[in-house]
């Protein structure tokens, strides 16, 4: 069971959760935050999202942008110039919007203030507790990798943290 998706279907691990489809536009805010990350696949799901605002009768404020990849200062930046109300919307990989949302999470939206779509699986986020760096990893769930930080091997453990925004790695050791 080396796949995310799988380990979540399973319903045994501490996962986050990804929907098959893109979900619809949350319509409660006062205004909305759209990201794509990456690909052009998160990008056509973005604008899917604010042609579904823009068919609604409320006219919101959508500040909208796209980034090759993350970026907690940019994220930050783009948060502070949002309108009490917000609603963030992001699409991408998983490692870019895991880690969006733990960044908007500790910036102080909360979970039900973010949208999400995952396009694609071929990172993660990986936290070493032995040097605290967090990296893109190119492996799955039980997989070994290097540490980026601190160069030693690590299994991926099928625990998440929401609020790291990231996979737990242990020494093989």
């Amino acid at each position: 069971m080396g796949n995310v998706r799988e380990a979540v279907d399973s319903g045994t691990w501490s996962l986050p959760q990804w929907a098959d489809q893109p979900p619809d536009p949350d319509l409660t805010g006062a205004s909305f935050l759209l990201i794509s990350y990456g690909d052009s696949e998160a990008e056509a799901v973005v604008q899917q999202w604010e042609a579904g605002l823009r068919r609604t009768d409320l006219d919101p404020p959508v500040l909208r942008f796209h980034a090759s990849a993350f970026d907690r200062d940019q994220l930050a930046d783009k948060l502070a110039e949002a309108r009490c109300g917000v609603r963030l919307m992001i699409a991408g990989g998983q490692y870019d919007v895991l880690q969006a949302m733990a960044t908007a999470r500790a910036l102080g939206l909360e979970t039900g203030e973010i949208t999400r779509y995952a396009t694609a699986y071929e990172d993660l986020p990986l936290f070493c507790p032995h040097c605290q760096t967090t990296s893109r990893a190119y492996a799955e769930v039980f997989d070994w990798t290097d540490c980026t930080g601190c160069h030693r091997v690590l299994t991926i453990k099928p625990h998440y943290s929401s609020q790291r925004g990231s996979f737990l790695g242990v020494d093989t050791r």
